[in-house]
């Protein structure tokens, strides 16, 4: 059973003192916004907010979450890449990403259709709704067609996407983790001048590395 998470497993895993930590989770001032920002981002991440009676209560067993190997499923699976030029299947990212989904896809023998840059008053003209499963985004994506999927009552899964508008499961690569882990080497190695290249708005990843990025800086006193 896991144990509730300390303060002080926060402090580490941030790079900030156990002071600043509690005064940004109990609400007191005494630490910046940005600071706030990051611990509770930080403490969210950790788990540190879950419900205690969800982790002491009766959780499945592993076996009722697996999905079966031999499982074989059916239907049409639509995968949309919003933006060609940039995330497409050429990508040293984004290729990587749709062979794995593709992938996986085939071993369930779900067909794929993928489509590009589409836009909200044609996403289905073309197709039936009724004979898609499923959707899976990847990258960012429009608001208005997100609307319009919600619309059709599809399910949908988003691949390195949040938007406020529109909730559904994401799945993202442990951004600030590995942002973090990065930047304690760097510094480790005596590197002292640094530059963050990527837009905050563009993408939610962008944000998370961001935030661990300037968090490390600021614990270990680097402008």
């Amino acid at each position: 059973m896991k144990t509730k998470v300390t303060i002080q497993e926060i402090a580490h895993f941030t790079g900030l003192s156990k002071f600043a930590v509690s005064r940004a989770l109990s609400g007191k001032s005494g630490v910046s916004e940005q600071t706030r920002d990051v611990i509770l981002k930080a403490a969210g991440k950790l788990g540190y907010f879950k419900d205690n009676s969800m982790l002491s209560g009766e959780m499945y067993s592993s076996n009722e979450l697996q999905d079966p190997q031999n499982m074989r499923w059916s239907g049409t699976i639509l995968v949309l890449f919003p933006n060609i030029r940039y995330q497409n299947q050429e990508s040293v990212y984004w290729g990587p990403v749709f062979n794995g989904i593709s992938s996986r896809l085939n071993q369930k023998g779900i067909n794929i259709l993928t489509l590009t840059e589409p836009s909200a008053d044609q996403l289905f003209t073309l197709l039936n709704p009724d004979a898609i499963r499923g959707i899976i985004t990847v990258g960012s994506i429009s608001t208005p067609i997100l609307l319009e999927i919600k619309r059709l009552g599809i399910p949908v899964v988003m691949v390195d996407h949040l938007d406020p508008v529109f909730h559904s499961d994401s799945i993202f690569t442990d951004n600030f983790a590995s942002m973090r882990d990065i930047m304690l080497y760097l510094l480790r190695k005596g590197f002292k001048r640094f530059q963050f290249v990527g837009n905050t708005s563009d993408a939610h990843s962008f944000y998370e590395r961001w935030v661990a990025y300037a968090s490390v800086l600021m614990g270990h006193g680097v402008e």
